[in-house]
């Protein structure tokens, strides 16, 4: 299988994404208060259009559509860097399990270089077991720690270095 990201600008992948987002904020509700801020939409989600540190992200397998990612760029506090968050990551159920979620987030680290940081809700142990499995499979060092609702990693995009 051939996975790739494409850069979702055009309203088509917009609806893409858009047609996802139903079904990934429904899988969120059952580990917790997952969109309490954001309310049962994603009011957020026009923002990733309209300002050049949003990146909105189609997860390609095949070139057929099986995720989203959602990216923001910020400035790092400690040392002015830019700061990468995924804010939100989704694949379509019927692609789990395929290592596309691995590969895809791969080239998401390739497309933004630098530190990273990304939260799992507490309640939600099947992407907390991915991500903690996606870490050590791409040779990723993070810190992680508990953060209101749940766990934040922080991370560098490049891979530790061997022994």
């Amino acid at each position: 299988m051939k996975v790739s990201i494409c850069l979702a600008g055009s309203m088509a992948s917009r609806r893409q994404i858009e047609a996802m987002l139903p079904a990934y904020l429904d899988e969120l509700q059952q580990y917790g208060d997952a969109g309490n801020e954001a309310g049962p939409s994603y009011p957020y989600l026009p923002l990733y259009w309209q300002s050049p540190n949003r990146f909105p992200y189609l997860l390609l397998a095949d070139d057929e559509t099986a995720g989203f990612a959602l990216v923001r760029e910020e400035v790092s506090g400690t040392n002015g860097e830019p700061l990468f968050e995924l804010a939100e990551f989704y694949v379509v159920p019927g692609w789990r399990r395929q290592a596309l979620g691995q590969a895809a987030f791969r080239l998401l680290l390739d497309q933004h270089p630098g530190q990273w940081q990304l939260g799992v809700l507490a309640g939600n142990s099947p992407a907390l077991t991915f991500w903690q499995e996606t870490f050590k499979t791409l040779g990723l060092v993070v810190q992680q720690g508990k953060s209101a609702p749940g766990w934040l990693f922080e991370f560098s995009s490049d891979p530790s270095p061997g022994p």
